[in-house]
């Protein structure tokens, strides 16, 4: 999404100007980026929708697949991730 070490690939202050439907999917036990990144990146995005994978890692679109897709399904249809 972002990486504070390289400056030239940080988005952070782009994401107020996003405005298209976006939802921010993590999983709860990523230990690669913690779950509070993807909340406040979602907080910054206007009308932004954040749904938590619980009990997924990093992997989540490969580990819990059928959730994965699952929840993006809902949300193009519906605007809502649940």
């Amino acid at each position: 999404f972002f990486m504070l070490d390289d400056p030239g690939i940080d988005v952070r202050a782009l994401l107020p100007a996003l405005r298209v439907p976006t939802l921010v999917l993590h999983g709860e036990v990523d230990r690669n980026t913690p779950v509070e990144v993807a909340r406040w990146a979602a907080e910054q995005i206007p009308g932004a929708q954040f749904h938590e994978l619980k009990g997924c890692c990093h992997a989540a679109p490969a580990t819990a697949a059928v959730e994965f897709a699952d929840v993006i399904r809902r949300f193009i249809r519906t605007g809502r991730p649940t």
